[in-house]
């Protein structure tokens, strides 16, 4: 359902390009507007992400295999990139806990979203809405497209599916660009759930992430809608 233009915290046009149809991909989009209303450098309790981790039993070399992390891999090659080397972050986070590693703690927010990542197997991105030029286009990197990856330095767009804004590409369901990144002093943030093929029923990303940044007195959810694109259900 498209935001209501009534509503300013839901005013964000988001659209997905033709060529995830022409690829032969189903494109389900979760997005919310987040009212920032507290410090992000306090974390989300530790034992948020140890329990979820926790409470995981899943082998290294079976993450790949998990049916929205495998829809998600799938998108890479129709569009042209390799998901070996360039893994959704979903899938990141879930081998990391395979592997007995802890889940990084960045900040609130970001941990906010990385508990409904390995929750619901999906890649999740945020982004500073006061440093975006909307519309908002999910759309295949051009050839020579790059930007500077949280985490990664610069990193190659050719072929990956990628969220674009009048100004250029700045987040992808692999890893998101420090041009948008969401910092202490952002005031609204945009957040995303990347769901390539059926959308799950057993977690909400978007309620996740609400409930989550709520207990942690940093944020609200203020609107929330979904954007569908390519192939038809």
């Amino acid at each position: 359902m498209p935001p209501d233009p009534d509503d300013r915290s839901a005013a964000i046009a988001v659209s997905v390009d033709p060529v995830f149809a022409e690829a032969g991909i189903r494109v389900h989009l979760d997005c919310a507007v987040i009212d920032i209303n507290g410090p992000l450098t306090s974390p989300l309790p530790a034992e948020s992400l140890v329990e979820t981790a926790a409470n995981l039993s899943i082998d290294a070399s079976a993450v790949a295999s998990l049916p929205t992390v495998a829809a998600t891999r799938a998108a890479y090659p129709a569009l042209g990139k390799d998901p070996a080397r360039y893994r959704p972050s979903s899938e990141a986070l879930l081998r990391r806990i395979a592997q007995g590693k802890p889940l990084p703690r960045v900040n609130a927010l970001v941990d906010a979203g990385n508990l409904a990542s390995v929750r619901t197997a999906l890649p999740i991105g945020f982004y500073d809405i006061g440093k975006l030029r909307p519309p908002v286009r999910l759309r295949s990197g051009a050839p020579g497209e790059t930007y500077d990856a949280i985490g990664r330095g610069p990193m190659n767009l050719a072929g990956l599916p990628l969220l674009a804004d009048a100004d250029g590409p700045f987040g992808s369901p692999t890893s998101d660009s420090q041009r948008t990144s969401v910092q202490d002093g952002a005031v609204r943030a945009l957040f995303v759930v990347f769901c390539f093929g059926n959308p799950g029923s057993d977690d909400d990303a978007l309620t996740i992430v609400g409930d989550a940044i709520a207990t942690a007195g940093v944020g609200r959810l203020t609107g929330r809608w979904s954007v569908t694109g390519g192939i038809p259900a």
